[in-house]
Parts: structure tokens; C-alpha cells; sequence
């Protein structure tokens, strides 16, 4: 890793946060590195699980496919404070997910959004739900874009019709 970098993470030991900025120094170096991508995907996976797992007892005692999509963006709140994000549906099984950046968008976190959302639809039994990026202003390694233009990523969501009803729904214990 760069000098400054590496000074980065010794700060880590006692404190907790790194600033934008920071976090990107440290995730390009590591990620120019490394194939990385995939890791960034599996990242955002297994915060969605970690996350859920610690706050089932305050959810609601079912919720639907539908409900939960319209969470995301509060949920990914926790985890990047860089980005709003909304949801809108289009039509039955069709929905967007758009990453409004306070600045740039950054390829890993595209990909750490977009591994939330595959965790949290295998959650609802969804193993390989119908997502691609359609729309986003930078490359991002494993996924092709549909539009290279403007300051926001999209992402978008099919979901078969039978499972995005609001009778098909995860019941918690």
C-alpha cells in the first residue's frame, strides 16, 4: 500500500471511522492490486446478512418482497453515508434503485450495493434475480452498463410477477 494509506489504517486501531476520501485511498490501492471486484459484491452480501441477523428481532414479523426493496435505501444508509438512494416501481416486477452520489459515483460501491441487494433477495428466495446496471457514469468491472451518462447509478430489478407480490412474504421468528 501507499505510505499514506498504510498511516490511514494504523489510525484505524483507535479510530473506528475513515472519511470518503480515506476509504477510497485505501480501496483503490488494495483494489488495483487484488481481483477485487467480485469481493466488493460478496462484501455487500455478507453485510446484509450480518446486519439482518443482529436487527430480526426489530422487524416486523413479515414483511414482502416489495417492503423490504422499499427499505434498502435506509438500510444501505448504515453502511455509506455518501450516497441517497430511492426506489421506484415501474410496473408489477419492475423496479429501480438509483445511487444519488454527494459526489462521484465509485465503482465498489455500485458493486457493494449491488451484492446487498442480491443477499437480500436470496433472503426471499431469490437466488439469481434479474439485475443489471442500467445506467452509471463510471466502469464497473463485472457489470456492463446500459447508459454511460449522467451523475447517478441505476440499477435495475425484474422480478417474476408470482414472487413480487405482496402475498409472497418472509416470516421471522
Amino acid at each position: 500500500l501507499p505510505q499514506e494509506s498504510r498511516s490511514l489504517l494504523k489510525t484505524l486501531q483507535t479510530t473506528p471511522w475513515v472519511n470518503t476520501d480515506g476509504e477510497r485511498s485505501i480501496l483503490e490501492a488494495l483494489l488495483s492490486r487484488f481481483s477485487h471486484f467480485a469481493l466488493m459484491e460478496s462484501a455487500g452480501r455478507d453485510c446484509l446478512v450480518t446486519a439482518l441477523s443482529q436487527t430480526v428481532h426489530t422487524l416486523p414479523g413479515e414483511i414482502s418482497t416489495e417492503e423490504a426493496l422499499y427499505r434498502v435505501p435506509s438500510f444501505t444508509a448504515g453502511f455509506m453515508t455518501h450516497y441517497r438512494m430511492s426506489v421506484e416501481k415501474l410496473e408489477p416486477g419492475s423496479y429501480t434503485l438509483t445511487m444519488h452520489p454527494a459526489g462521484d459515483v465509485f465503482a465498489p460501491d455500485v458493486l457493494f450495493v449491488h451484492g446487498i441487494l442480491r443477499g437480500l433477495l436470496g433472503v426471499f428466495g431469490i437466488p439469481k434475480p434479474d439485475m443489471a446496471l442500467s445506467r452509471c457514469p463510471v466502469d464497473v468491472p463485472g457489470l456492463a452498463a446500459g447508459e454511460k451518462s449522467g451523475p447517478t447509478a441505476v440499477i435495475s430489478i425484474r422480478l417474476p410477477v408470482s414472487e413480487e407480490s405482496s402475498e409472497t412474504r418472509v416470516t421471522y421468528d
